[in-house]
């Protein structure tokens, strides 16, 4: 019997030794640690605080033992952490399952009045009964990481708004090389560029493609009557008149000066006719500034087989002028 309590003692003095060793090596890391290592009871009252708490907020552990977390917190913060605490020590949880944690960013209060980000990461506790007896947390100082994560930000909104701008100006230079400056119509370089692929899938499928030049009669008279400022605001009415009339596909143009140019796909030439019929009523009956009386001559033509855009062109531009010599305010179809 003596010898076996000899046993006992040795095997007690053996693990209150290993205990010991335990204990220094985790208060060692503890106190060394730049984190805040801390545990609190139910009541979210502080049981054990690690000595960086000085460094993190100037405050010395020892004088914040029996005290609650949430009063070195922000409002906010404390609202909050107030919340998880009542959530995590009041769950109904088997002694045997996996307790969750808790992680957040919350603001801390400096003794200095000044505040800062830490991030939190807690823990229930249980008894040896398995009963919660509090949490255990780590207090870590996230300062750095947030400069960092703001002047990221501040970065990514400034790249952000370089794109938009770029995005902008790209959209602007695209619409000054594709559309023309005073009425707002694709201008003729573009236009003409469009027209050459739509002749070759007209071509290629055997489609209808119908042309019509537009021409503003008189209109160096008009400008000489009313001056230029006005001149300029009768082809912007103009150029609005004939944009009512395009359906979906067709496509209208200010070729240059008092000229407009117009494409119907899918469309006969006896059909083009009457849509420009139509315009030269829309324009002729139109109230302008000045009670100025505006009207239009419109050659018509259809693409034919192996036609060139100049040929193309041409035809539609010898019906227009035919108009202009049988009396103007018409349209005609090209021979």
């Amino acid at each position: 019997r003596a010898k076996q309590l000899q046993r006992q003692m040795a095997i007690l003095s053996q693990t209150k030794a290993e205990l010991q060793a335990s204990e220094l090596r985790y208060r060692l890391i503890a106190d060394n640690v730049d984190d805040v290592i801390w545990a609190l009871d139910t009541q979210g009252n502080f049981t054990f605080i690690s000595p960086s708490l000085k460094s993190l907020l100037d405050y010395g552990a020892e004088q914040w033992i029996g005290k609650p977390l949430i009063n070195l917190l922000a409002p906010a913060s404390a609202t909050a952490l107030e919340v998880a605490l009542g959530q995590l020590l009041h769950q109904q949880q088997s002694a045997d399952a996996i307790l969750p944690s808790y992680r957040a960013e919350l603001e801390h209060l400096h003794r200095d009045g000044s505040r800062f980000w830490t991030e939190i990461t807690m823990k229930p506790l249980r008894g040896e009964d398995g009963s919660l007896v509090g949490c255990v947390g780590v207090t870590r100082d996230i300062r750095v990481r947030k400069i960092y994560e703001r002047n990221l930000s501040e970065a990514r909104d400034a790249a952000e708004e370089a794109n938009t701008a770029l995005l902008s100006a790209n959209a602007l230079l695209h619409g000054r090389a594709t559309t023309d400056g005073l009425t707002g119509l694709l201008n003729r370089r573009h236009f003409e560029d469009m027209l050459r692929v739509q002749m070759m899938t007209s071509i290629e499928h055997g489609k209808s493609l119908s042309l019509l030049v537009i021409d503003v009669d008189k209109f160096k008279e008009i400008n000489d009557g009313l001056g230029h400022t006005q001149g300029d605001k009768i082809l912007i009415e103009v150029s609005h008149l004939l944009a009512a009339s395009l359906r979906e596909p067709d496509r209208l143009a200010r070729w240059g000066g008092d000229e407009f140019i117009m494409v119907m796909p899918r469309v006969q030439p006896d059909e083009a006719l009457q849509v420009a019929n139509r315009l030269c009523e829309s324009v002729f009956r139109h109230p302008f500034p000045g009670g100025w009386l505006v009207t239009l001559s419109i050659g018509v033509a259809e693409l034919r087989a192996h036609e060139s855009l100049e040929e193309w062109f041409d035809r539609a531009d010898a019906a227009l002028y035919a108009v202009k010599n049988s009396g103007r305010n018409a349209a005609r179809l090209s021979a």
